[in-house]
């Protein structure tokens, strides 16, 4: 796949998201959110075509033309040179990259000035968490909000004065900074990040970043209200007022505080534990979802005609080929002629041993 192609369904994609978003709300599971945005970033990152018997791209190509020259293609790149769209696409993409590269790399290293923080709560909590990565809890000077960051060593950083949290305050910050961690949320980002770097010029893209931040947090704001039950949601909102937090900026990192508080205050004053029921079938329209945007109609057997060497293969249901003959062909008898039309049931293949000397027609 091209990158075109891989932006345009990625960003189908991400529309049919949004827009689920927007009619179900918190009637669909958070993960579900979460699980459809991962959909669209691999979508995004990956050239290849998955094939499926059940696809929306299958339906819009049915009427399609399809023509494959690759010989003519690489002539035409190596003869013209590199396109100057290619030139841009790839400007924007460094300095995209650069840009986020230096805000993680000030960030990390502004990380460097905290330090450990192990009193009794802190080391028993530790010891009570099952996850073979060596997790690590630190204070920074000047933080307003928690956050986390790393992966093989994954790091959770605390305001300087969470050393003087009541026993309940520390749980719940701990348990949304862990969920990021058990879930691999930082992974995520740096997709996210690395399909905004590659797809730059696209908004929906942007669109996707900025939603799947909001819904991972929602997500983790869940797993806290379901540890420590519905009684919990008035203390655990006040604690979200309290953390609040402008925008870090930080992209690579998962935050607990936001300029979304408000919006994570309602959905945890309005969070109920989804049911086996709705769990089931939000799973099945998430598959569903998934399957039908981001594979491709599965090929025919009947299209895989053996060309001879040489040959352009031309797929259709109707189409309609007019032959030119300039010179010596004008005229002449199809045994003379040196180019061959073989027709077969589902395909037409044209074998060109002197291709300059003839045009192609199609609508």
């Amino acid at each position: 796949m091209s990158i075109v192609e891989m932006s345009v369904s990625g960003g189908i994609m991400i529309l049919v998201t949004a827009v689920l978003r927007l009619i179900a709300g918190d009637r669909f599971p958070r993960r579900g959110y979460v699980a459809l945005w991962t959909a669209a970033i691999l979508r995004l990152l990956i050239p290849f075509k998955i094939a499926s018997p059940v696809s929306f791209y299958g339906l819009l190509s049915r009427t399609a033309i399809k023509v494959e020259t690759p010989d003519a293609v690489a002539v035409e790149e190596t003869s013209a040179g590199i396109p100057i769209w290619t030139v841009i696409w790839l400007v924007g993409m460094a300095v995209t990259g650069i840009v986020f590269a230096v805000s993680y790399i000030r960030c990390i290293r502004a990380f460097r000035v905290s330090t450990p923080l192990e009193n009794e709560y802190i080391k028993d909590w530790l010891s009570t968490i099952h996850i073979r990565r060596r997790v690590t809890v630190r204070a920074l000077p000047g933080l307003r909000t928690p956050l986390t960051y790393g992966l093989l060593r994954p790091v959770i950083l605390l305001p300087e004065d969470a050393e003087g949290w009541d026993a309940e305050r520390l749980d719940m910050v701990l348990c949304h900074e862990f969920t990021h961690i058990r879930r691999f949320d930082s992974v995520l980002k740096k997709l996210s990040v690395l399909a905004l770097c590659v797809h730059w010029w696209n908004p929906a893209v942007w669109l996707m970043a900025a939603l799947l931040d909001r819904d991972m947090e929602l997500a983790c704001d869940g797993a806290v209200v379901d540890q420590f039950g519905p009684e919990c949601r008035a203390q655990y909102a006040r604690l979200l007022i309290d953390l609040k937090a402008p925008r870090t900026g930080i992209p690579l990192v998962t935050g607990f505080g936001k300029n979304v508080t408000e919006r994570r205050v309602r959905g945890v004053m309005g969070y109920k534990r989804a049911t086996k029921l709705n769990i089931a079938l939000s799973a099945v329209l998430t598959i569903a979802i998934m399957t039908f945007f981001t594979t491709t109609s599965s090929p025919n057997p009947h299209n895989n005609v053996p060309l001879e060497p040489g040959a352009v293969k031309i797929t259709s249901q109707n189409i309609s080929l007019r032959e030119d003959y300039d010179g010596e062909n004008r005229g002449n008898s199809s045994s003379d002629r040196k180019d061959a039309i073989i027709f077969n049931r589902d395909s037409v293949g044209i074998s060109a041993a002197s291709s300059a000397e003839t045009k192609y027609y199609w609508r």
